[in-house]
């Protein structure tokens, strides 16, 4: 986040020398503690500042990505395998959903359809 994205309007006789923000980097981190006041200054070429306070809500507005092709399943000494497919998320990961999520001899040699969910930390799908 820049000064420039806070400040609707501003103004002065002898111009504006910058704009500045005291923080300006929002993580994951920050989504929980949101909504977040941060001190805007702007000052002029003399070096006259004025400052004020501006509140930015963090959220975390991005789908978990999973990326799901066919897979050849290499059974265990139990005789299982995962069905989980490659999943990412920005923020994080809280919980997979697959159906089937094991196979087992019963299915050696069957195509499987296999339906996922992914739900980020955030609820997010």
């Amino acid at each position: 986040v820049s000064a420039s994205d806070l400040i609707l309007s501003d103004s002065d006789a002898c111009g504006i020398a910058s704009r500045t923000v005291n923080k300006s980097l929002f993580t994951c981190e920050d989504v929980a503690d949101s909504p977040h006041t941060v001190l805007v200054t702007v000052t002029d070429v003399n070096g006259q500042q004025t400052t004020g306070l501006a509140t930015i809500e963090v959220r975390d507005n991005t789908d978990p990505e999973f990326v799901s092709s066919p897979i050849s399943a290499s059974l265990d000494a139990n005789g299982e395998a995962s069905t989980l497919p490659f999943r990412n998320d920005t923020c994080g990961i809280r919980t997979i959903i697959a159906s089937p999520e094991l196979v087992s001899c019963s299915h050696a040699g069957s195509f499987l359809n296999v339906s996922v969910a992914v739900f980020d930390i955030f609820n997010n799908v």
